[in-house]
């Protein structure tokens, strides 16, 4: 099914952005993608009408709304310069749960699912490198008993429009999670867990010809986050071992009897989220060792001092996530009392980029981000205007009609 979003260009809203303002439209102007993935970002801005997918122009700050749909959420958009989409989750926002992946075509505002409708759970969608495929993994309710009578990774192949179960987890309480692909496409990584078995985690690997193969030689605990190294031949990830203890990063190889090591972790401080640079070996990673949840950044032998990147910063700043040519990190700022909150409040989450050596670059609200490029011109979408227009008239006549 497909159905057609609407990008609008909304200049007011980068007054919020650092150091900045956003560039006025023009009617020759076109939406279109130019440049580098590494000079913009897509990412999701929530408030009191939903969670929509927005983008940003690094070069002078300005935001464009991409989605305006209120009767579904857009979550975790990835970007795909080989295929020329996005990626994203869409929910619905009324009656029973559905959580399925789409893909959105910038230039036009289509969204198209990327097989039929399904009745159970799609997430956590990843692109292969050849922008052919997307992995994603899923779960499968049962309505009568509240579990998962089934779950697992596929692999979806645009193209052809095929869908490859890649990995179904052994019993109804286990879930895959965290795919991330290796820049090849020869193989996903994936974290797989067991409901309330904290130290019965797995770390998988998973290839469309060969069934899963688990990573050994790694202590058991609860793993998250893991992501390969730019060579391919070592997974970073993260790790509690008992959980009242903090986390620790950890980065394996996956040759034959390679051994799981602490990487840039302090016995006495909660580090994770470490993200491999793309063009170096180093990675980025959250620490709360200087008193916050600040980035840190590293090298892959852990032989010299991690720096603070985000140092004096009194909120959390998570999730950190590379451009492609390695110089620069986006990633979230939540505030300090919402850091612990049992519930997150995303109207007041912060996406911030800055350079490899710490430099604040760009500032807006927002949450997930992920990298794509910039577009050239600011006209909104002739298809917006004609909607917003006619959506305006609509409320007008209806607040007309209940005057007294």
């Amino acid at each position: 099914m497909k159905r057609r979003l609407f990008p609008q260009l909304l200049p007011s809203i980068a007054a919020a952005v650092i150091a900045g303002s956003s560039t006025a439209a023009t009617e020759d102007s076109a939406s279109t993608v130019s440049g580098s993935s590494s000079d913009g970002l897509v990412f999701v801005v929530a408030n009191e009408k939903g969670m929509e997918i927005w983008r940003a122009r690094l070069a002078d700050k300005a935001l464009q709304q991409m989605t305006a749909t209120p009767d579904q959420e857009e979550r975790r958009p990835v970007w795909s310069e080989k295929a020329k989409l996005v990626a994203f989750v869409a929910r619905n926002t009324v009656g029973v749960m559905k959580s399925i992946i789409k893909t959105l075509d910038i230039e036009t505002g289509e969204e198209s699912g990327i097989g039929p409708t399904p009745d159970f759970v799609q997430l956590s969608p990843v692109w292969s490198p050849n922008g052919k495929a997307i992995a994603h993994t899923f779960q499968v309710p049962s309505s009568a008993h509240k579990f998962i009578t089934d779950s697992g990774t596929v692999i979806v192949n645009l193209e052809k429009s095929t869908r490859v179960v890649v990995a179904r987890v052994e019993s109804i309480r286990q879930r895959m999670q965290n795919l991330a692909y290796a820049s090849d496409g020869s193989k996903i990584v994936a974290n797989g867990r067991e409901h309330r078995k904290p130290r019965k985690d797995k770390l998988w690997i998973l290839r469309a010809v060969a069934p899963p193969k688990s990573i050994e030689r790694i202590p058991k605990g609860s793993y998250a986050k893991p992501r390969f190294t730019r060579d391919n031949q070592r997974v970073v990830f993260d790790i509690r071992i008992n959980p009242a203890l903090p986390r620790d990063v950890m980065v394996v190889g996956l040759a034959a009897k390679s051994r799981a090591r602490r990487l840039a972790s302090l016995p006495d401080s909660d580090d994770h989220s470490a993200a491999p640079s793309p063009a170096r070996d180093e990675i980025a990673f959250v620490s709360d060792r200087d008193g916050s949840s600040d980035l840190f950044l590293s090298s892959l032998t852990g032989k010299s001092k991690p720096v603070n990147l985000t140092q004096g910063s009194t909120d959390a700043d998570l999730d950190p996530i590379w451009s492609p040519d390695g110089e620069r990190i986006a990633y979230i700022v939540v505030p300090k009392a919402d850091y612990l909150a049992e519930e997150p409040n995303h109207p007041a989450i912060k996406v911030r980029v800055i350079d490899r050596k710490g430099k604040l670059l760009f500032e807006t609200a927002g949450l997930m981000p992920s990298w794509m490029p910039a577009w050239t011109g600011d006209q909104p979408m002739a298809a917006y205007l004609e909607k917003s227009t006619d959506e305006s008239k609509k409320e007008s006549s209806a607040a007309a009609a209940v005057q007294p």
